[in-house]
C-alpha cells in the first residue's frame, strides 16, 4: 500500500491528466480509422457467423441486427474516437463460458477484438475495433457481498455507482472509480477512489480474478497460486494479460448511509479547483477532488476540511 504523501502525489499528476485528456477526447475527431483490410474482415466474419451458431443472434450482434445493442456498444463509447468504429460484430456474453468460447474464435480467425466493461477508457481503440469483434459486458453486472470472508464479488460489466447502490445496506464500500458510470476497468489501471488516502488504489484491494487467456482457456488468479505472475500483471497491465470476467475485492466499512453524519468543510468549484492545486503543488492531505464529468470543466469540484 502507497504512503498517504505518495498516494496524493500520485492523485495530483493523475488530476492534472485527466484534464488535459478531457480536452483531447471531448474535440471533433479531425482523423479517420484506418479500414481493415480485406482479410481481415472475412476472418471476423466467418468467426462472427460461426459464434452466431455457437451463442445466437442476441448475443453476437452485427450490423444488420435488428437489435438495438450493436449500435449502443459501437457508438457509446465516452471517447468519441472509439465510436466511430463499426465492429464486424459484438459479443454480449452472459457467463465467463461465453467470453470463453468468443475468444476461442478469435484466436481460431486470427481476429482484431476490444473489450469494453464500462466504455471509459480515454484511449482511442481500447475499447472497440474496426472490422473485428468487440467484446462487451453489459450484460454481465451482477456484484455480491460475502460477510464471511468481508469480500466483494463483481461481474466486469457493473458500474461502480451501480455497485456501492447495491452494497449501501451492508455498510461497506469497495475502492472504486470517482465517478458513477465508470467500469471496472479502472482496477487494471491502478484506480484512484475517494479512499485512497486512506487504502491506496483500488486494484490494492484485489484479492482474486478470473481471467480468460487469448487461447480461451480460464484461470483463477491470485497472490499466492501458480498464476501470481498474471495476478501481479494485471495490476496495472489492463486488458492486455487476458479477459478477466470476475473480481474478487476486498471492502472498506463505511456504513450505512443512516449511520453516516454531515459535512463540514469547504467546496471549492470551477476554474478555481485549476488554480487552487496548481499554487499548492499537490493535492491538500485530506482534500477529495472530484474530476470533471460530462466534459464540462465547470463542474470540478474541490472539497476540502478545513477550509484551503
Amino acid at each position: 500500500m502507497l504512503r498517504p504523501h505518495l498516494y496524493q502525489l500520485v492523485s495530483f499528476h493523475f488530476f492534472l491528466l485527466h484534464l488535459l485528456l478531457s480536452f483531447l477526447v471531448t474535440a471533433t475527431p479531425q482523423q479517420q480509422h484506418h479500414n481493415p483490410a480485406p482479410h481481415d474482415i472475412n476472418a471476423a466474419q466467418r468467426a462472427c457467423a460461426e459464434l452466431q451458431t455457437q451463442l445466437g443472434g442476441s448475443r453476437i450482434q452485427t450490423p444488420s441486427s435488428p437489435n438495438p445493442e450493436y449500435r449502443n456498444v459501437a457508438t457509446g463509447a465516452w471517447n468519441r474516437f472509439n465510436a466511430l468504429s463499426e465492429p464486424a460484430c459484438v459479443a454480449l456474453p452472459l457467463s465467463s463460458g461465453d467470453v470463453q468460447v468468443v475468444m476461442k474464435s478469435i484466436f481460431k480467425y486470427s481476429v482484431k477484438y476490444a473489450v469494453q466493461a464500462g466504455g471509459h477508457s480515454a484511449g482511442a481503440g481500447w475499447g472497440s475495433v474496426d472490422g473485428g469483434i468487440v467484446i462487451s459486458f453489459m450484460n454481465m453486472r451482477s456484484v455480491s457481498y460475502d460477510p464471511v470472508r468481508d469480500v466483494v464479488t463483481l461481474q466486469p460489466g457493473i458500474r461502480w455507482g451501480e455497485a456501492l447502490q447495491e452494497l449501501e445496506p451492508s455498510g461497506v464500500a469497495v475502492l472504486g472509480g470517482r465517478l458513477g458510470n465508470i467500469g471496472t476497468g479502472l482496477l487494471l489501471g491502478g484506480g484512484l477512489s475517494y479512499l485512497g488516502n486512506a487504502h491506496g488504489f483500488s486494484v490494492d484491494a484485489l484479492e482474486e480474478a478470473d481471467v480468460v487467456l487469448v487461447s480461451g482457456e480460464m484461470v483463477t488468479a491470485t497472490a499466492t497460486n501458480r498464476y501470481s505472475d498474471l495476478f501481479k500483471a494485471l495490476k496495472g497491465g489492463a486488458n492486455r494479460f487476458g479477459i478477466v470476467t470476475r473480481y474478487v475485492v476486498r471492502t472498506v466499512h463505511v456504513g450505512r448511509s443512516t449511520e453516516k453524519g454531515f459535512y463540514g468543510g469547504t467546496i471549492y468549484a470551477g476554474t478555481v479547483v485549476v488554480v487552487l492545486v496548481l499554487r499548492l503543488g499537490r493535492t491538500p492531505p485530506g482534500a477529495i477532488v472530484i474530476l470533471p464529468s460530462q466534459r464540462d470543466m465547470k463542474t470540478s469540484l474541490l472539497i476540502s476540511s478545513p477550509p484551503l
